[in-house]
């Protein structure tokens, strides 16, 4: 069955607004678009909606792990097999993706650090399967503010993996972690002799023409989009928190873009996605299309560069957001969308993250060379990117439970705002009111 994809943004504008109600959500952005079809976006606000603004910047947040992973992808497969003597530096890191990490990092950089427990290979922090564990809470305070700077990240690294995982490391379990990330931007710097904002720049953002892209660089621009928090009080204005522009955590959540420019990236990889996961690649986006061998793309819920490998009949989508770190068992973020009739599962790349202030989710879809993103500058009641990019896509591929019916998000939505405003409550009751102000939109929770 072909997707719904004709007027699926009208359609599904009334549940949009209205799940932006139920979050306090001020501002959101929806980009969806298929191959040979024409691309579908939209702004969203105060009970409106609108084409697209190209000057408006938003963060990608964890979405920038992706650019990361392409930088990385362009040096080992291009640059560091090239006879240019101007590519004599990447070298090094010919066949680095079956390496050891602390191995192609002591080449390149020339210094000696620390063998990480458990030997991770380069491929393995870029897919999660080996490295760090998640440490959001060890690198950054609750508001964002950055604890330790990169030297002290690398001298830290093989401890907090050891007191983690033990001396045998993570290896063959997977724990998506920021630190991964963060080890490969140190990587790129180190292979190139210039600060990553610089690399990444110059191998993806020039050369895919993305001319409003940046990482790290500032934490705000002319057209750059404010951030709010919303709480019992209202939606409030915030200053963006330090840790998108931070030295030592840029690699991870540090990208920025016009809504145009984060679609031209999607567009790159999709483009690149073989139609079968063991048809090989040799341009630009390879590393992306890493799924286990087989004849199709296989729901296995690891972590691939796009995102997790799963299907839309299961809860693995809304696994990163804030609602489920929230309400981890609760209906309201564990809902799964069912099957495209008649009993067809949906496979989909699934990525999300929050950061104090702003909210993300996207989705590519392998069969129909298909990719959903969408954004929201606020951390609201609710993630309403979690609840807006399910129900586009129920919309788009006619989504039944079991039973039949469709999923009603809009009250999962309001569920998990209950629930969230519950828990709120609770909180402010305690001993340190503080803290429980801050628990509901908090970084640490939702950055990785």
């Amino acid at each position: 069955m072909a997707p719904l994809y004709d007027g699926v943004l009208s359609r599904c504008e009334e549940g949009i607004l209205e799940i932006l109600g139920i979050a306090g959500t001020q501002l959101c952005t929806v980009h969806l678009e298929m191959t040979k079809a024409t691309p579908q976006r939209k702004m969203y606000s105060g009970g409106q909606s609108w084409d697209i603004s190209e000057d408006t910047v938003f963060p990608w947040c964890s979405l920038s792990k992706m650019a990361i992973v392409e930088t990385l992808t362009i040096i080992i497969n291009s640059l560091a097999t090239s006879s240019k003597p101007e590519n004599a530096k990447y070298q090094p890191l010919r066949d680095a993706w079956k390496a050891p990490f602390v191995e192609c990092f002591n080449k390149v950089s020339g210094t000696r650090m620390l063998d990480l427990p458990g030997n991770p290979k380069v491929e393995e922090l870029v897919t999660h399967f080996a490295g760090t564990p998640p440490l959001n809470h060890i690198i950054t305070a609750p508001d964002g503010t950055p604890l330790m700077s990169s030297d002290d990240f690398l001298a830290v690294a093989h401890h907090l993996i050891k007191d983690a995982y033990g001396d045998s490391g993570s290896s063959g379990r997977w724990d998506y972690s920021n630190g991964n990330t963060i080890l490969i931007g140190l990587l790129i710097e180190a292979a190139a002799s210039k600060p990553l904002p610089e690399v990444v720049n110059e191998l993806v953002f020039e050369r895919l023409g993305m001319h409003s892209a940046y990482i790290g660089t500032r934490l705000k621009g002319p057209n750059t989009v404010i951030l709010h928090v919303a709480s019992p009080n209202g939606t409030t204005p915030i200053d963006p928190p330090q840790i998108l522009s931070d030295q030592l955590c840029i690699a991870a959540v540090g990208v920025h873009s016009n809504a145009k420019d984060i679609a031209t990236f999607f567009r790159s990889i999709v483009h690149a996605l073989p139609n079968r996961p063991d048809e090989p690649k040799t341009t630009g986006m390879s590393s992306f299309s890493k799924p286990s061998a087989g004849t199709g793309y296989e729901a296995d819920s690891r972590y691939y560069p796009c995102g997790i490998l799963t299907s839309l009949d299961t809860a693995v989508p809304g696994k990163q957001s804030l609602n489920r770190s929230v309400s981890p068992s609760s209906e309201s973020s564990n809902y799964s969308l069912g099957y495209e009739p008649p009993g067809n599962e949906i496979i989909v790349f699934y990525h999300a993250g929050t950061v104090n202030g702003f909210e993300c989710c996207s989705y590519i879809i392998p069969k129909w060379r298909a990719f959903l993103i969408v954004q929201a500058n606020t951390t609201g009641h609710v993630d309403a990117t979690d609840h807006i990019s399910r129900l586009v896509l129920q919309s788009l591929f006619d989504l039944k439970s079991d039973d039949g019916k469709c999923v009603d998000i809009p009250l999962m939505a309001a569920k998990g705002a209950k629930e969230r405003a519950e828990a709120f409550e609770e909180l402010t009751k305690s001993a340190v009111p503080k803290v429980a102000s801050r628990c509901c939109c908090c970084v640490n929770h939702s950055m990785d």
